[in-house]
């Protein structure tokens, strides 16, 4: 008697509603392409629960990192946002919405991934390209605390 040809089994993880799923996808392609070939040989519902354990364990894994690094990744990308844009009228409210996140949850995770304040880090920027103008130009400080973004040329100053 012929044995019967097992379709290969596929372990597909998905998370709905998740703008990092093609992240963790392709996180997990290895495990993924590797469990193709190794679940072939595999002919007793035990053997298949010895090799399933490590795989979604793998899997897991794989998501936890994803996770993991997701703060880092959102404040990265802020970071670069607040060099590109120190020059307009930056609220937190802004820098929230651009990462999508609550004005609260965004401070709070700038400081756990940068272990700075948030507003202190903008005016620092601020400061920095102010330094940089001071040296280089001949603009007055009128001009130049409105050219890096502060309201007020005493803001200016106090940050200075």
């Amino acid at each position: 008697m012929e044995e019967e040809e097992r379709p290969p089994i596929i372990a597909f993880v998905s998370i709905i509603t998740s703008e990092e799923m093609p992240v963790v996808l392709a996180g997990c392609a290895p495990e993924l392409e590797s469990a193709k070939g190794q679940t072939e040989h595999l002919t007793h519902v035990h053997d298949f629960g010895q090799f399933l354990l490590p795989f979604v364990e793998n899997i897991c894994h794989s998501v936890s990192a994803v996770s993991a690094n997701k703060g880092k990744l959102k404040i990265d990308g802020l970071i670069s946002w607040i060099q590109e844009n120190y020059h307009q009228d930056l609220s937190l409210e802004d820098m929230a919405a651009k990462i999508g996140c609550s004005p609260a949850h965004t401070s709070k995770l700038f400081k756990k991934e940068i272990n700075y304040d948030i507003m202190t880090y903008l005016s620092s920027v601020r400061i920095h390209y102010a330094k940089e103008l001071l040296r280089t130009t001949k603009m007055t400080l009128e001009e130049i605390s409105a050219a890096v973004g502060f309201n007020h040329q005493q803001s200016f100053i106090r940050n200075f």
